[in-house]
């Protein structure tokens, strides 16, 4: 759904405008519309979304905070490369942060953090069932980010977002080519979008029973299924099947 800006110059409530700056080209950093070093023009932006540049200018230093631009000396911003020697770091810190949200938020949610976290995970399917894909990236982003806000330390929550903004940019190159995990019979099912619902329902129900431990494990899983699904995209190989 694209965000329609307040073109209005009068009547806007103070800071509405770069609130809706950032949100905006925020989803299409993570959408990848805006593909990773793309320049962003402060000009442009302040002519598209008819404000001037100073609340071009603060959305795109929230932006910077949160890891997608980096501004540029008189030249507006540009978008964060998705650099592949940061990817073995990102997979890293994933499993990490997602062990201790996970965890907390089992320890600390409250009832009305466990039905976001149960909506969230309801549009992840209905996404799933529709076999959008784009969507289910943004459900899954979506998921994830109720979990970390219900873990009850809003530092990590906001670390938390931000890294998993940097896992959606990867699994969005993943998920539109519709990939199949080929992890162990035993361990994986042979469909990772099901494996992925499924552990979803495995982490509210532990949410729920406030089962710590199981919460942890099974952010463990879920980071490694994750990992394997991006080595495996990275390390794709199809040219010893051509014959010249």
């Amino acid at each position: 759904m694209t965000v329609e800006p307040d073109r209005k110059p009068r009547g806007r409530p103070k800071g509405t405008g770069s609130k809706v700056v950032h949100e905006t080209l925020r989803r299409r950093i993570l959408a990848l519309e805006l593909a990773p070093g793309a320049d962003v023009s402060e000009t442009a932006v302040a002519e598209e979304f008819g404000v001037s540049r100073t609340p071009v200018r603060e959305a795109l230093l929230k932006l910077e905070a949160e890891g997608l631009v980096s501004l540029m000396a008189n030249h507006g911003a540009r978008v964060v490369t998705l650099d592949l020697s940061e990817v073995s770091e990102t997979l890293e810190a994933l499993e990490l942060l997602q062990r201790s949200v996970n965890r907390w938020a089992a320890e600390a949610r409250t009832e009305s953090d466990l039905k976001e976290i149960e909506r969230c995970n309801e549009t992840f399917r209905e996404a799933m069932a529709a076999a959008d894909l784009d969507r289910m990236a943004l459900e899954n982003y979506a998921f994830h980010k109720a979990v970390g806000d219900a873990c009850g330390n809003a530092t990590v929550a906001q670390f938390y977002d931000t890294l998993l903004g940097r896992c959606l940019r990867l699994s969005r190159m993943n998920f539109a080519r519709g990939y199949k995990e080929p992890g162990p019979a035993d361990t994986f099912k042979s469909d990772s979008y099901e494996i992925v619902a499924d552990q979803h329902d495995d982490l509210i129900q532990a949410i729920r029973d406030r089962d710590a431990a199981a919460a942890d494990r099974i952010g463990a899983d879920h980071a490694t299924l994750f990992r394997q699904r991006i080595q495996s995209f990275v390390g794709r190989n199809r040219a010893p099947g051509i014959t010249l």
